[in-house]
């Protein structure tokens, strides 16, 4: 089973393809609301260096938030039209469950907000870092290394036990700022 693993949730966005449960390939990098020009190119990259095609896809997998707005519907799109155009099952899990993976049980991951706030599992208002609780991973300021990449975590996760989706929705950090249209 050959997954396409997709993470655009995050400050750094991750692609991993994974055969059973190993990692074949990884890349990641620093979110710089690039994605739409970094995922396609970085999927094709790691199916060429792999001697594989969009067609030995057997699923793709893809965080479905909370994240910031534009990364985060870039990378859905992507793997919603890839499952579609392939016929392929798409699961998808938050951004928790990932980084769940990557650190010890005993801690507690925060993503990014925006505007210096993080938000934990369970609270729906992102926080100043000094009211979060002590022994915090994920992507707050000197956070310590995740013993596991994006990829280890994702093929770590009992895949089979998320259900299949037609379209992923995402879900977000906080709304996108509508400006009203002026007089």
């Amino acid at each position: 089973m050959l997954t396409l693993a997709i993470n655009t949730a995050s400050k750094q966005s991750a692609l991993a393809l994974i055969k059973d449960s190993s990692v074949l390939i990884e890349r990641s990098w620093e979110s710089n609301a690039n994605e739409s020009q970094k995922v396609l190119p970085g999927i094709l990259e790691m199916l060429t260096e792999k001697n594989l095609t969009w067609k030995d896809l057997d699923e793709v997998f893809v965080a479905n938030g909370p994240g910031a707005y534009t990364s985060l519907r870039v990378g859905i799109v992507i793997a919603n039209s890839i499952a579609w155009q392939l016929k392929i099952p798409m699961r998808s899990t938050d951004i928790f469950t990932i980084w769940e993976q990557r650190i010890p049980a005993s801690a507690c991951a925060a993503v990014a907000a925006g505007r210096d706030k993080y938000l934990i599992r369970g609270s729906n208002m992102p926080q100043p870092l000094s009211e979060l609780p002590e022994n915090l991973y994920g992507e707050t300021p000197k956070a310590p290394k995740p013993s596991k990449t994006f990829g280890q975590a994702v093929a770590s996760i009992d895949l089979k036990s998320l259900p299949i989706q037609k379209t992923v929705e995402p879900f977000y950090v906080r709304p996108p700022d509508i400006t009203i249209p002026k007089k």
